[in-house]
């Protein structure tokens, strides 16, 4: 479980480089509120705007923690269970982890190994795989896995137990006729070092102590660029995983004496990354390969788990047999709030730096493949997913082409990227600091311009880069700054017309104090390069406080969601959990918005002041937390349990016409009506498709894996 509001705690050397940034810091035209717009917004030096009472009322709608039937609001037959299918993805397995049915597979792979008949007491196991992980949500990080299955926990094996006489596993290490060959450095490795090498990240940075292979009776390998594993096959060639380029396994003959050869190599040079479509997975198109191994019949089994692994990439176990014919897989992922591409009819869902198809005509857990990874780290080394923990998607098409934004689990940051012609890959584009000034930041590579005393002293100011010459790299010369709508904003959305929003407080913005309502950052338009955000002026958007109530004027909203078809916004108070929430109809259009209804999320934390999930006992507890919308609903999701069902990953769903409660989502038989919690400031996308019918992805923090409910309204 990950803490919130703090930095995580309690870890081991979990994230390091990848979640550092989350504890540091202070983070063609659009076609609606672009650049140059008449029609939109208030002006950033506007400290009014007119309001107007007219427009629906105000229905007040609760959904108190003991509300588990009944209908909110004005309009609707009883709220209940919805039905719903889910089509789960990211994960082999769908029971989750801590139950007794669970077959969660581990988050991903640092190293691994293959027993086979003779060490285990049920040879039926063989050949058994045993991952190697140092943190994993699923507490499964140490997996054992067979014929596609999870099937026993790792650490017994790989740990030497005295009592049995089993010597336990020593990883990047193999012996075949009396000759052993290992991974080696020069020197021992930092602690940053072992980080890189355990995320599977570039080594740009430690070029004076590259890996590489030593034979025990002193030969060495030094032409694999990136060696992560080693095992002998059952002939004594050495089979080397090479997580360099090439992104595929070398293939070595040993003799007795005298220089080792590479013979062949196992998978396509360079993997996921080769052509004709870069990023587009297949079978042998490997994505940071890991480990390899043996099993009794000669079954080729690698391991993979992405770049970088803990966070981007996820377990990927592959056995082929002695042919290279497949036979099956594994599959795991870290905590994502994936979305879905608008442009697909619900059949493309985006991760941060993955790309999954949908094919709903299959079962659950059939249904979904990994189809592409979006990041290159080899052409792209700044890419800012490798070197921050991006958790958070949202997938945009603008005057026909496609964009991808991300953010961390806290909402620091937006993260922009442009699809490269003729590929999979998502090229940096742009990042605007949001919760965290991003100074310092591991992505700006020092290149970012000196800020001055009085300017440090601005806790609303922000960093932002955008890639002004199109190469996709951080220049010098390419950072300005954006003001924040007051110094916590953390509640980001991006609308369907590609305008980045800042959640700010229940007011009109006031330049003096530097606070209240709303930042919008227009899309602007695509240059040549295809950059977007060309001509964006930031802006703020009043809040009339005639439309709120005088307790909540003034209030901060931790969450907020835009819906540009109608020009509505969508804002809960509270800064991490949600409480009353507000729809406000011609919030960036029109001078005179409306209050179309309020909605109290019935909040209970029974009497605890701000609990911790991590410190607290929340399970009786109702802590709204994530929300999206469509034109018609409203979808809440909460911390440990719902309002109705009493479980994790519930999700009641409103009327967006008047705020009465339509029903609720549990997860069902589908994944063994299992879910972790939602702890991400996006927890849930919704996408309407062309017969009616929802799409809902969702976070899945426990499982390893993301929600996909199909609802038929």
């Amino acid at each position: 479980m990950r803490k919130f509001i703090s930095c995580k705690t309690g870890m081991s050397v979990v994230m390091l480089a990848l979640l550092l940034v989350a504890c540091g810091g202070g983070g063609g035209s659009g076609s609606g509120g672009g650049a140059g717009s008449s029609s939109g917004g208030t002006s950033a030096t506007t400290s009014s705007s007119s309001s107007s009472s007219g427009g629906v009322s105000a229905s007040s709608s609760s959904s108190s923690s003991s509300s588990s039937s009944s209908s909110s609001g004005s309009g609707g037959g009883a709220a209940t269970l919805l039905s719903v299918v889910n089509h789960w993805g990211g994960n082999t397995g769908g029971g989750g982890s801590s139950l007794a049915n669970g077959d969660a597979i581990s988050n991903f792979v640092v190293d691994i190994a293959v027993l086979k008949k003779s060490q285990l007491g049920n040879p039926d196991l063989a050949p058994l795989v045993i991952t190697k992980s140092y943190w994993d949500e699923t507490n499964w990080g140490d997996g054992g896995y067979s014929a596609g299955k999870r099937v026993t926990k790792g650490e017994f094996y790989y740990q030497a137990h005295t009592d049995t006489g089993w010597p336990g596993i020593v990883f990047d290490s193999t012996t075949y006729n009396g000759i052993t060959a290992s991974i080696a450095h020069a020197s021992d490795l930092s602690y940053e070092q072992q980080n890189a090498e355990d995320q599977g990240l570039p080594l740009s940075s430690f070029s004076s102590n590259l890996p590489y292979v030593k034979l025990s009776d002193g030969r060495t390998i030094t032409s694999v660029a990136y060696p992560t594993g080693v095992s002998f096959d059952g002939t004594g060639r050495l089979w080397i995983a090479d997580n360099g380029p090439d992104q595929n396994f070398k293939i070595f003959n040993v003799p007795s004496t005298g220089t080792p050869t590479q013979v062949t190599t196992f998978g396509d040079t360079g993997g996921v990354f080769a052509g004709p479509t870069k990023g587009l997975a297949g079978e042998k198109r490997f994505w940071g390969p890991r480990g390899v191994g043996f099993g009794d019949n000669g079954e080729i089994i690698v391991g993979t788990s992405g770049i970088p692994g803990q966070v981007q990439g996820g377990t990927d176990v592959r056995v082929f047999d002695s042919s290279g014919t497949a036979l099956w897989n594994v599959k795991g992922i870290f905590m994502h709030a994936p979305d879905i591409d608008p442009s697909s009819n619900g059949t493309s869902i985006y991760t941060a730096a993955q790309r999954y198809e949908m094919d709903y005509s299959k079962v659950p857990g059939k249904s979904w493949k990994q189809a592409a990874v979006t990041l290159d780290p080899f052409r792209f080394p700044g890419d800012q997913r490798l070197l921050t923990a991006n958790e958070i998607a949202f997938v945009r098409v603008i005057n026909g082409k496609k964009f991808l934004f991300t953010s961390n689990m806290y909402g620091q940051f937006v993260a922009v990227f442009r699809f490269e012609a003729n590929s999979e890959i998502a090229i940096p584009a742009a990042i605007f600091g949001i919760a965290s000034n991003q100074r310092g930041a591991a992505w700006t590579q020092g290149k970012e311009p000196a800020w001055d005393g009085d300017a440090d002293a601005n806790k609303n100011r922000r960093q932002v880069w955008r890639d002004t010459n199109g190469n996709g790299v951080v220049d010098t010369g390419e950072f300005s700054d954006v003001q924040m709508p007051f110094p916590y904003a953390a509640g980001i959305d991006v609308d369907d017309n590609g305008n980045v929003w800042v959640a700010g407080k229940l007011n009109v913005h006031n330049n003096a104090f530097r606070e209240g309502g709303n930042l919008v950052i227009p899309f602007g338009s695509i240059d040549a390069n295809g950059v977007p955000f060309s001509g964006s002026t930031p802006k703020f958007v009043d809040i009339p406080i005639s439309l709120i109530p005088t307790a909540d004027q003034g209030v901060s909203t931790g969450h907020m969601r835009y819906l540009a078809a109608t020009d509505t916004a969508v804002m809960a108070t509270g800064d991490y959990y949600s409480y009353n929430l507000y729809v406000i109809d011609g919030h960036l259009k029109s001078t005179t918005p409306t209050l179309r209804f309020k909605l109290d999320l019935g909040y209970n934390s029974l009497g605890v002041s701000n609990p911790d999930i991590l410190q607290t006992d929340t399970s009786k507890m109702v802590l709204p937390n994530v929300f999206a919308a469509d034109v018609d609903y409203l979808y809440v999701g909460y911390i440990d349990n719902g309002p109705d069902a009493k479980v994790r990953g519930e999700i009641t769903v409103y009327s967006m016409v008047d705020g009465h409660k339509v029903g609720w989502i549990v997860p069902g038989a589908e994944t063994n009506h299992f879910a972790g919690n939602f702890d991400m400031r996006i927890g849930i996308q919704v996408r309407k498709m062309a017969d009616g019918s929802r799409v809902i992805t969702a976070e899945e923090n426990g499982g390893g894996k993301f929600m996909v409910y199909r609802w038929v309204p």
